[in-house]
């Protein structure tokens, strides 16, 4: 397992990315709660790297440097990467023989991980439109930046409630998520309805890239929402992974 483990380093100038798990070894341990535990820990990981890859996509809309979209792409790039390496783990564990709830387990880790890749594509969505957005030589108003940063807050402090570890997630944080994304709701509909009124003005150029950045947001939110249910689930069939 993991025979092809290998770490592979993109250069550039800040902090080298590292392709390679932070917790899974080249072979499972033969006990399954212990197996489970580094899958449960590199997924909380593979989260840590998705947070700092939407830091990066969004640090990209502001930012005239290349090198923001180059850390999306290595982000982006190792997002995948882990994605890949947790499903082949998960794989190897749907091989063993296992007991009660583990079959369930494993289906709903591979649920989770999926989730963070998705996340990660909205990460590149977002820098994908704001490198288009600068090759026009266009940049995102300060205004607008400054709505799209309120909502994107929401966003992120929903990812952080969320936590480091999968099987800490509980019903009390999926209220918290909830409640946030009713704020953020309204701070979109509000948006979108300033924007709407702005483009009544024939004086004023008409352009929806930021109505197509909360869209993008929006989609992701509903991810984190999703991912915090299935972790919450997951939780409740690993009490024992917490005593680890």
């Amino acid at each position: 397992y993991f025979q092809k483990l290998v770490v592979r380093v993109v250069p550039g100038d800040e902090k080298e990315v590292l392709f390679r798990p932070k917790f899974l070894t080249k072979e499972l341990p033969e006990d399954n709660d212990q197996a489970f535990r580094l899958i449960e820990q590199e997924l909380g990981h593979g989260l840590e790297v998705t947070k700092d890859l939407l830091d990066a996509s969004f640090t990209s809309l502001s930012d005239k440097d290349k090198r923001a979209k180059q850390k999306v792409t290595k982000l982006e790039s190792l997002n995948d990467y882990l994605d890949d390496e947790i499903s082949e783990a998960i794989l190897w564990m749907s091989r063993r023989s296992l007991q009660g709830d583990e079959g369930l387990r494993t289906t709903l880790l591979v649920r989770m991980s999926n989730l963070l890749e998705r996340l990660g594509d909205h990460a590149e969505d977002i820098a994908d439109l704001a490198t288009g957005f600068r090759e026009k030589g266009r940049v995102i108003p300060k205004e607008q930046l400054e709505q799209l940063s309120v909502v994107y807050g929401k966003l992120r402090g929903n990812l952080e409630l969320m936590g480091e570890d999968v099987v800490k997630v509980n019903e009390d944080t999926k209220a918290a998520i909830k409640s946030d994304t009713v704020v953020m709701s309204a701070r979109i509909n509000d948006i979108y309805g300033e924007h709407l009124e702005r483009m009544k003005d024939a004086n004023v150029p008409s352009d929806s890239t930021i109505l197509e950045l909360l869209t993008i947001m929006e989609s992701a939110n509903e991810k984190v929402r999703e991912l915090a249910a299935i972790a919450s689930d997951y939780a409740k069939l690993a009490p024992r992974a917490t005593a680890h």
